[in-house]
C-alpha cells in the first residue's frame, strides 16, 4: 500500500509561501553559533572588506591563503550595497546573510524536488522534500552562513541540468551543459573536493550519451575562464598571485597539516555522521540506499545519487580533519534515500507510518532546541549589552568561542572601534607582516594560558587599553585549570583605572554556561571539561 499524500502539494503556490515562511523564521531565530567557520570564514571578511577592522583568522594570511574570496565577497556586495543605500542598520547586517542563504536553500529545493521527481516519482519526491524541512540537522545548518550551505545548494541545481544533457542534441553549445559547468566550478571554488564526486558522472554521460565535445567546449571555454577568473580575485584579495585550490590541496592533503585540528576515524562519514543526521532515520536511509541500488540494476541506468553519495564521502574519509557539516552538500540525497526506504517499506507495512510520524515530531523538538538553546557562545551577553545606543568597549577573550564583529554592528559606530578580540593562531603560523606584539605561547589551549597572562595581554599594544583606557566589558571562558582561573580573576579585580577624581575597577556581574568541551590541557591527556563565560564590568568605587 502506497503512501497517501495527496493534500501535500510541493508543486502549489501555498506550499512554497509556507516553506519560504518556516525558513524565513529559522534565519530570524538561528542567532547562536554551530561552528566558528560560520563566522571566521564569510561574514566577518566581508565585514572587514566593507567596514575595516575585521577580525581575520590565520588562513586569510597572504602567507597561507587557503580560502577563496568568493564566499565573502557575496556578503560584502551586500554589505556594500546596504551602505550605500544607507540601510546598514544593526539588524540588516545581522541577517542579510542569512536570508542569502535561506533563498540559496529555497532554490536547492525547487532542483532537488525535480529531480525526484524524474528519478523515483512524485510521492518519493513529497517525502523527500517534507523530510527535509522538518529535519534537525538541515534546518540547523542550512540557515547558517557555511560555504557548506552554498555547496549544498548547487548540488541539486547540478543534478537537474545532468540529466537534461543527452547525446539525442548534437549542438556542441549545450546550454544545460554550459549551466552544470558554471555550477560545478563554483562549487569547486568554494569547496575543492567537492569536483571528485562529478568525474564518474561526467565519464558515464561522454561513454554512453555521446557528450565528449559538449563537455570540452564547456572546458575550454566555460570552466577555465571561471577558474582563471577566481583566481584573478583570490591574487586581488592577498596581493600576490595566489592559487588557494593548490594551497588548499598542499595544506589539507599533500601535508597533512590539517590532523593539527583533530584527526577522526574514517568512517566518521559512514557511521557516526549519518547516524547523528538521520537519528532514527538511520536504517531507512540504508534501506533506501539499497531500494535505489535495485532500481537502477533493474533499469540499466547510472546510479547518479548513489555514486555522488560514496565517491564523495571517501574523497573525505582520506582526509584526517573531519566535520559532520563537511558532508551538508550531501544531505539533499540522504533525505532522498530515506524517503524512498519509507516509500518501499510502507508498500508493504503500512502500519508504521505512525511510528514514522512520531520520529518527525522528535527531530522537530529536537530541531527547536539546537537552534534555540544549544552550542551557547560568548556573544549572546555582548548583544544584550550593546542596546540602542549605547556605545562601549568589549574585550572579547577568545577569538574561536566568540561570533563575529558583524552580529555586534551599529551604523554610528563601527564594531572595530568598539570590541577587542584575542587572535588565536596554530603554533605553525608564522604571520606575513611584523607584528607589535607576541602570541607565541598561543596554541590551540590558547584558553589557559590567555587567562594566565590576561593583565599583560591587556597592556599590549594590539589593544591600547591602558590604566586610564581599560574596556569597560571583559569576557572570557573559564580555564581548565582551576588554579589558573582563580589568579586571573584575582588579576582582573586588582585592574582599576582614574578617570578625574573617580577610581574604577572590575567586578563580575555575569556568570553563563556556554557547553562541555573535550580538550587537552596544557599537559595530559584529553578531559571533559564544564565551559563557562564570566563577564566582568568596570564599575565606579563605593
Amino acid at each position: 500500500m502506497a503512501i497517501k499524500l495527496d493534500n501535500f502539494k510541493p508543486d502549489s503556490w501555498k506550499f512554497w509561501v509556507i516553506n519560504f515562511t518556516i525558513k524565513m523564521l529559522l534565519a530570524f531565530t538561528t542567532r547562536n553559533m554551530f561552528y566558528p567557520d560560520e563566522h571566521q570564514q564569510g561574514v566577518e571578511i566581508a565585514y572587514d572588506m566593507v567596514y575595516g577592522g575585521g577580525n581575520l583568522t590565520w588562513e586569510w594570511d597572504p602567507n597561507y591563503a587557503l580560502r577563496p574570496i568568493l564566499h565573502p565577497l557575496i556578503y560584502a556586495a551586500a554589505f556594500k550595497l546596504l551602505n550605500s543605500l544607507g540601510l546598514d542598520y544593526s539588524v540588516m547586517i545581522i541577517y542579510v546573510p542569512n536570508i542569502i542563504h535561506i533563498s540559496l536553500w529555497l532554490i536547492g529545493d525547487y532542483y532537488m524536488l525535480k529531480v525526484c521527481q524524474k528519478f523515483y516519482g512524485s510521492q518519493v519526491a513529497k517525502i523527500m522534500i517534507f523530510l527535509n524541512m522538518t529535519s534537525w540537522y538541515s534546518c540547523t545548518l542550512m540557515p547558517r552562513t557555511f560555504s557548506n550551505t552554498i555547496e549544498a545548494s548547487l548540488l541539486p541545481m547540478a543534478l537537474y541540468f545532468w540529466l537534461k544533457i543527452d547525446g539525442k542534441n548534437n549542438k556542441i553549445i549545450d546550454q544545460d551543459a554550459i549551466y552544470l559547468t558554471v555550477i560545478i566550478c563554483i562549487s569547486f571554488i568554494l569547496r575543492n573536493t567537492s569536483i571528485v564526486p562529478w568525474l564518474p558522472a561526467m565519464m558515464w554521460k561522454v561513454f554512453y550519451h555521446k557528450t565528449f565535445q559538449k563537455f570540452l567546449f564547456c572546458g575550454l571555454f566555460i570552466a577555465i575562464p571561471t577558474l582563471a577568473g577566481s583566481c584573478l580575485l583570490d591574487s586581488w584579495y592577498y596581493g600576490k598571485y595566489t592559487l588557494t585550490a593548490y594551497n588548499f590541496l598542499e595544506f589539507n592533503v599533500l601535508s597533512g597539516k590539517s590532523s593539527y585540528f583533530e584527526t577522526n576515524s574514517s568512517l566518521n562519514y559512514i557511521l557516526s555522521y549519518p547516524l547523528t543526521q538521520t537519528l532514527t532515520c538511520y536504517p531507512l536511509l540504508c534501506f533506501g540506499m539499497w531500494c535505489n541500488f535495485k532500481i537502477h540494476r533493474s533499469n540499466k541506468t547510472f546510479p547518479l545519487l548513489f555514486s555522488i553519495f560514496t565517491s564523495y564521502a571517501i574523497v573525505l574519509s582520506l582526509i584526517g580533519h573531519k566535520e559532520s557539516r563537511f558532508m551538508l552538500p550531501l544531505f539533499y540525497i540522504t533525505c532522498t534515500f530515506i524517503a524512498l526506504g519509507i516509500q518501499n517499506l510502507l508498500a508493504v507495512r503500512s502500519e508504521r507510518l505512525k511510528a514514522i510520524i512520531i520520529g518527525l515530531k522528535a527531530c522537530i523538538i529536537i530541531l527547536i532546541f539546537c537552534s534555540l538553546f544549544a552550542w551557547l557562545h560568548l556573544n549572546q551577553y555582548i548583544n544584550l549589552a550593546y542596546k540602542a545606543n549605547s556605545f562601549t568597549t568589549a574585550f572579547v577573550s577568545n577569538q574561536m568561542s566568540s561570533k563575529t564583529l558583524c552580529d555586534l554592528h551599529q551604523r554610528e559606530a563601527p564594531s572595530s572601534e568598539r570590541i577587542r578580540i584575542l587572535p588565536w593562531h596554530p603554533t605553525f603560523y608564522t604571520p606575513s607582516s611584523p607584528q607589535a606584539y607576541s602570541l607565541g605561547y598561543l596554541d590551540k589551549t590558547g584558553r589557559d594560558l590567555q587567562e594566565k597572562y590576561m593583565s599583560m595581554l591587556l597592556q599590549q599594544d594590539i589593544w591600547n587599553f591602558t590604566d586610564q583606557n581599560l574596556p569597560e566589558y571583559l569576557s572570557l571562558v573559564s580555564s581548565a585549570n582551576p588554579i589558573t582561573m582563580k589568579k586571573t580573576h584575582k588579576a582582573i579585580m586588582n585592574m582599576s583605572t582614574q578617570v578625574g577624581s573617580v577610581r574604577y575597577h572590575y567586578k563580575p556581574v555575569d556568570k553563563y554556561f556556554v557547553g562541555i568541551d573535550d580538550r587537552r590541557p596544557l599537559e595530559g591527556p584529553k578531559a571533559l571539561v564544564i565551559e563557562y563565560l564570566v563577564v566582568y564590568r568596570l564599575i565606579q568605587d563605593q
